[in-house]
């Protein structure tokens, strides 16, 4: 059988993401041997594939950049089969957020005068962009330290949830890791109290 992990989580919609495949053998240990192919599939039908079926294990291992990248927001389920023996696979659930409007917000960069649409437009606060979010959509936030008690003011639904999600991988705004913190002095850091289908992702609290 197969071990899937997909980086970063949650999946985010229109994005592509790496993908690992580890496969096993007796024991549940990694089968440094196995050198074949494997098929994905998934109950997301407008899903994408860079490569299917997709090879190159090395040492049971398999690292694929930019690879999978889901269209439709909610649980998913997905299969990794090889293609040699479809009998040996592995069956999975992943949640993917989005399906509304992706926002920005660079506390270095970025204006609440913007329109929050792009990188280069970026609010500066994560209180602006928390003031427009609706259902679906996905706040990124970039390395800083924010200075600042976020209220969520709307709920998400059970298929579109609202995402505030740490670029601390620098994928979006520069290629430098580091931490998006959370500083708020007193006050809690985030503020949900009744809302509800809420995702949380990669942030530090100061």
């Amino acid at each position: 059988r197969f071990i899937v992990e997909a980086s970063p989580y949650p999946l985010l919609s229109n994005m592509w993401h790496d993908v690992y495949v580890y496969a096993l053998g007796d024991g549940n240990l990694v089968n440094t041997n196995f050198s074949g192919n494997v098929q994905f599939s998934t109950s997301d039908g407008s899903a994408s594939f860079a490569a299917n079926p997709l090879g190159g294990f090395t040492d049971g291992m398999l690292f694929a950049t930019n690879q999978l990248c889901f269209r439709t927001p909610g649980d998913q389920t997905f299969r990794v089969e090889w293609q040699g023996n479809t009998n040996v696979c592995m069956d999975g659930t992943v949640f993917v957020a989005g399906g509304g409007t992706y926002y920005y917000v660079n506390k270095s960069t970025g204006s609440d005068s913007s329109n929050g649409l792009s990188t280069a437009t970026a609010w500066q606060t994560i209180g602006r962009a928390m003031s427009a979010v609706a259902p679906g959509d996905v706040v990124i936030v970039g390395v800083d330290n924010y200075n600042e008690s976020t209220y969520f003011t709307v709920s998400g639904t059970p298929g579109k949830w609202i995402t505030l999600y740490a670029d601390n991988e620098g994928r979006w705004f520069s290629n430098t890791k580091s931490d998006v913190e959370i500083n708020p002095g007193s006050q809690p850091a985030f503020m949900i109290e009744t809302k509800s289908y809420m995702a949380l992702r990669g942030f530090s609290l100061g």
